[in-house]
């Protein structure tokens, strides 16, 4: 018999012996544990049933309800972790803080320290290190007080190796990453194998060896079978990045299409977003750029009301990118316009970051060359800042000036004569007027001495 039926079966036993019991309490308790273990076994409609049964019950019991505060609190935990794994960071970020007002903070327990994890992952995401750092400090000292629970260990391991990942330690992110993969494998965790394997082959990516994450692909497509569909998006958008990385771009397309189309089919569109992205950046290495903005458009109206900073800028970035390539400049000034503004955020956040992890340095030598590394990234940052503002500059004076004789445009010229009006109505005793002039016998220059004499006469007269 498989894992998978393995943990089937007895999720079905455990709903079956819900049904028999009669005290409310004791349902209360069975539905917790049933949301618990359906979570990590990936059966996350079955996961939310129970979590909605324990609050049916927790409202049946009324005064006595307070009594099983801490049992609320754990289905409230695994909710948010439901909201987490479908995409919905801020619904989650939510229920873990109303989480926490049942829980307390006094005795830890799987439900508090992963709920404190979830807000842990959630902060990661928005790239509020400092945030995620204390919090993430704060589960391993829990995690410290519960050695009879591996599982949390596992995951505070994978959200240390993420931790190392964006302060730049990539060997130590891939040590916490086998840590946490072995305790996964000892616990015939599978779905936390592709979790972590996943994550490990992103690493990779991060740090520039697509060749060697194209080497763990196999074991990735191999422990992704035995998933569900939500989560077998995570890893196929994964395979999809090796690929582009590679420059494979048919494959790359290949991947990232079947995740956004299965998003989508779901209802669930968040999941899809990253992917939608990627998939705006391989279409425009193959030159279908229409299809490039669709995507990428789609892409950012969804990261909006998510809130990621990074993906953000980086949308902003890539759709400045097409509509300049494409020469619609006016739309590449507006997203180059928000891909700065996002990117002085993005790298402040950056810095104030480097700041703390020198701040808590434990050897001097390792402070010494923490700060060189802060100074060539402040260096870069201003280098980028200033290239930005050059960019930003050379796409204003494209939009708004016409490219043969350097006079304002059309579209300058209503924005000028706007505020000039606007002015006018607020002091009436200000006058301005216009004046048309015209070219005589223009049509005679082109027609007997061609139109790059006509263009000459036309710069001439600017």
């Amino acid at each position: 018999m498989s894992e998978s039926q393995v943990s089937f079966d007895r999720l079905v036993e455990m709903e079956r012996k819900i049904s028999a019991v009669q005290s409310i309490p004791e349902k209360v308790a069975l539905c917790t544990h049933l949301a618990r273990l359906a979570f990590q076994a990936g059966e996350l409609q079955r996961a939310e049933n129970a979590c909605e049964q324990v609050f049916e019950l927790s409202q049946a019991l009324g005064p006595d309800g307070n009594t099983y505060l801490d049992l609320t609190g754990g289905a409230l935990v695994i909710w948010g972790k439901i909201l987490l794994d479908s995409g919905e960071p801020l619904q989650a970020k939510s229920v873990f803080k109303q989480a926490l007002t049942y829980l307390g903070e006094d005795q830890p327990d799987f439900y508090l320290v992963t709920c404190v994890l979830g807000l842990t992952w959630i902060e990661l995401r928005a790239s509020n290190l400092p945030e995620a750092r204390v919090l993430l400090d704060k589960a391993i000292r829990m995690v410290d007080e519960l050695p009879d629970e591996p599982l949390v260990r596992m995951q505070c391991y994978s959200y240390q190796a993420y931790m190392m990942e964006e302060t730049g330690f990539f060997d130590k992110a891939l040590e916490f990453y086998r840590a946490a993969n072995a305790i996964a494998v000892s616990e015939r965790e599978s779905l936390s194998e592709v979790k972590i394997l996943n994550n490990q082959v992103l690493t990779m990516l991060a740090y520039g060896h697509a060749e060697e994450a194209l080497l763990l692909l196999p074991e990735l497509e191999k422990l992704g079978s035995q998933v569900s569909d939500l989560y077998r998006q995570y890893f196929e958008d994964t395979i999809g990045q090796v690929y582009l990385a590679l420059n494979d771009y048919p494959r790359a397309i290949q991947f990232f299409k079947r995740v956004v189309d299965a998003s989508i089919a779901s209802g669930k569109p968040n999941l899809g977003v990253e992917s939608s992205i990627n998939l705006s950046k391989a279409l425009c290495q193959v030159g279908e750029y229409e299809q490039a903005i669709l995507y990428a458009q789609a892409g950012l109206e969804i990261l909006e009301d998510m809130g990621e900073v990074f993906l953000l800028c980086d949308t902003h970035g890539l759709l400045a990118s097409i509509y300049e390539q494409t020469g619609d400049y006016r739309r590449a000034l507006m997203h180059h316009k928000q891909h700065h503004a996002l990117g002085e955020t993005k790298y402040s956040r950056e810095t104030l970051q480097k700041i703390s992890d020198l701040t808590a340095s434990f050897q001097a030598e390792a402070s010494r060359k923490d700060a060189e590394i802060l100074r060539l990234k402040n260096l870069a940052l201003v280098q980028e800042l200033e290239q930005h503002q050059r960019g930003s500059k050379e796409l204003e004076k494209l939009a708004s000036t016409d490219p043969l004789t350097g006079l304002l445009n059309r579209r300058s010229l209503f924005t000028l004569m706007g505020q000039l009006l606007t002015v006018a109505e607020k002091e009436p005793v200000r006058k301005f007027s216009i004046a048309i002039l015209d070219l005589d016998h223009f049509k005679q220059i082109n027609d007997q001495h061609g139109h790059l004499v006509g263009d000459q006469a036309l710069v001439e007269f600017a």
